[in-house]
């Protein structure tokens, strides 16, 4: 943010504050003034009732109650009018408290775009990166009670393994990712690729297989149950509830219980021009939650076999091409706009290394994922 958002900030912060305090004054004055209006129609009331007298002065009784019934209704009506000017003013005093928070709702967002429009995205960056999350297994593991030259060396038959990463080692568990994803929904529902639920499925399919990949790679041996599981930016985790999978698309949303710190909202893809700037969150190589940026290179890109090989889920002239950096593990992860939506969900990468240098990524458009689930 910078020194001249900062300032509008403070700026509007303590114009809100003074409202806040005109609101308390005013209620304390009308309430002291309603108070006084009391005291003055318990006054009003005669003390006793008029004692009949044989004096001349015992006319007058009749006229001096009257007189006193007359003064309590005009007392009486003057507290209801002040009880309605008070009430009305509190209900001003609220609807300009109401309106300060939808202006400051706006000012964040004007704050937003001027950072975009900048170049900074720190804004969106630091609010979205709570609502990524990481998907992958967890395993208890002990060290392995064989000697090295006892562990093979062979790539076990594993195909997640191309791209699962240790993220997390104690010395009773191990943490691997597979992949990235998006909070979608206020229940935990998260957006990713249909490749990463895969991964997982195989992983807890062919246990043995996952068992020598650790013994292979950490020199430690399985000691528990395999689990699926979803991790949050607040250092949450869920298990894996339940995934449904896209027949036409390399997506998936995975049913969890996470409490989300945000909901990733969806943006439209569909008004999307080459040159945009864009950012990518996503956990590669096991580096969790890292933001890269780059532009939208082009939109409606046409992937067919030569490119992608028969798959269908890959054929097709859908794609978002972007140079934003992504790696092993940013799959599923959100590829967002400047005001912290997601316009694609990363999926592809051509060139070395998954990517990297090579500025040639693919994501499917967030219009899809939306057709797709009913994400509105």
């Amino acid at each position: 943010m910078n020194r001249d958002s900062m300032l509008l900030v403070s700026f509007f912060a303590i114009a809100l504050s003074a409202l806040l305090v005109a609101l308390l004054l005013t209620v304390v004055e009308q309430g002291n003034d309603i108070n006084l209006l009391k005291e003055r129609l318990h006054d009003a009331q005669p003390s006793k009732p008029a004692q009949p007298s044989s004096s001349p002065a015992q006319g007058y009784a009749g006229e001096s109650g009257s007189i006193y019934a007359k003064r309590i209704n005009e007392l009486e009506a003057e507290l209801q009018e002040q009880d309605i000017i008070m009430r009305s003013s509190l209900s001003r005093h609220e609807r300009q408290i109401q309106g300060g928070n939808n202006q400051a709702k706006k000012l964040k967002s004007q704050i937003s775009d001027v950072d975009a429009r900048a170049g900074d995205f720190s804004s969106a960056a630091g609010q979205s990166i709570k609502g990524v999350v990481i998907l992958g297994v967890k395993v208890p593991t002990v060290p392995a009670n064989i000697s090295s030259e006892g562990i093979q060396t062979g790539q076990p038959s594993l195909k997640a393994a191309g791209y699962l990463r240790l993220s997390d080692e104690s010395s009773a568990e191990s943490h691997f990712t597979i992949g990235s994803g998006s909070i979608v929904t206020r229940d935990g529902a998260v957006l990713t690729n249909r490749h990463v639920t895969e991964g997982l499925a195989e992983i807890l399919e062919k246990k043995d297989d996952f068992c020598e990949f650790i013994l292979v790679s950490l020199g430690r041996q399985c000691a528990g149950e395999i689990l699926a599981e979803v991790r949050g930016y607040d250092g949450s985790s869920s298990p894996v509830l339940r995934v449904r999978e896209s027949q036409s698309y390399d997506l998936a949303l995975v049913s969890t219980s996470l409490s989300p710190g945000r909901v990733l909202e969806l943006g439209s893809s569909g008004s999307l021009k080459a040159g945009q700037q864009v950012i990518a969150i996503g956990n590669p190589e096991s580096l969790d939650f890292t933001t890269t940026q780059g532009i939208i290179s082009a939109t409606n890109r046409n992937l067919d076999e030569t490119l992608v090989g028969p798959d269908p889920l890959y054929i097709g002239d859908y794609w978002i091409q972007t140079d934003t950096p992504v790696n092993p593990g940013n799959s599923g992860g959100p590829l967002l706009n400047k005001n912290g939506k997601i316009i694609g969900i990363i999926t592809l990468g051509f060139g070395t290394g998954f990517g990297g240098d090579a500025g040639l990524n693919m994501a499917i458009p967030s219009d899809i994922a939306r057709e797709e689930f009913r994400l509105d």
